[in-house]
């Protein structure tokens, strides 16, 4: 874990890849076994063949985390109260229904993508706003909805800050006390869990 900080862990990965020319990385994380798949055929492997998907089905407990938000759907370890939870989603999204819920949706989340690019014809364009945008109307529109405008609109920017602010928590490889449990008594951690679990209140009252 030492190694860590230093450059990106992903780019750290890769090289480690190319230096021992592994398909597969298993890393040891504080008391947590890592496994790292490096192509996109191991990757379907760990994923989808028995007996490597019976152990790639569920999620670590996140600590932090889960100490700061709760319950969520990103984030959260398969038990079995999650697992029922994630079942009424998916019926509630099934392929049956996504003619009548999601292509108007699409159809006028794309029209608005364009219509911006077309504003900014001429002009150096960003797309990453307009891409994030998106994101989150499909997500709003599908959960309560609504929908925004423009990137600039007030409550779009505060959403999206307490959003970021709360994921500063979620990062795998930041959070250390996820990895070596004595360290939820280091200062710095008790400092970022109680910060996250006021952003997570003041995200829930702007809901």
């Amino acid at each position: 874990m030492e190694h860590f900080g230093a450059v990106p862990y992903i780019t750290l990965w890769t090289q480690w890849m190319k230096t021992y020319t592994a398909k597969i990385l298993q890393l040891r994380m504080g008391t947590r076994r890592v496994l790292i798949p490096n192509t996109a055929d191991h990757l379907r492997k760990v994923w989808t063949t028995a007996p490597y998907m019976n152990s790639t089905t569920s999620r670590p407990q996140d600590y932090a985390f889960s100490h700061a938000i709760g319950l969520d759907v990103g984030n959260q370890a398969m038990c079995p109260r999650f697992k029922r939870m994630r079942a009424a989603a998916f019926r509630a999204v099934a392929r049956p229904s996504w003619p009548a819920k999601l292509e108007p949706v699409l159809r006028y989340e794309t029209y608005s993508f364009v219509k911006d690019l077309a504003v900014a014809t001429g002009e150096p364009l960003n797309p990453y706003r307009p891409l994030q945008r998106i994101t989150m109307n499909l997500s709003f529109s599908l959960t309560y909805g609504v929908r925004f405008e423009s990137p600039d609109d007030p409550f779009y920017k505060a959403y999206l800050s307490e959003v970021v602010a709360v994921s500063r928590v979620r990062t795998a490889t930041k959070m250390w006390v996820n990895f070596i449990p004595v360290l939820k008594w280091w200062p710095d951690t008790v400092k970022k869990i109680k910060s996250a679990k006021k952003t997570q209140e003041r995200r829930v009252e702007l809901l």
